[in-house]
């Protein structure tokens, strides 16, 4: 599991780009991406390094840097404000 604090990300097209990203290379299991936290959890089936996931970063515009794996802001996980977001962002489009 990596964890990265996310500069740059403005809206629900930076969500779609950084999952989409992370989603096609093979090793990525799972992609939760906060906005209001400028958060980004990628889980992975295998260790990759740090470098080369902040140099994907780099690739889509943005700037990211490693959390520990026991960060945590106010207890909410990133996959589940991942979720609210969602779910916001369909409400608001009805």
């Amino acid at each position: 599991r990596h964890c990265y604090q996310v500069k740059g990300m403005v809206c629900g097209s930076c969500i779609k780009k950084v999952e989409a990203h992370f989603k096609n290379r093979s090793e990525v299991q799972q992609v939760s991406v906060s906005l209001i936290n400028e958060r980004v959890e990628i889980v992975t089936t295998k260790k990759i390094e740090d470098k080369l996931i902040k140099e994907d970063f780099h690739k889509l515009n943005f700037k990211a840097d490693f959390l520990p794996k026991d960060f945590s802001r106010g207890g909410t996980s990133v996959a589940k404000e991942s979720k609210y977001i969602k779910t916001f962002e369909q409400f608001r489009r009805k």
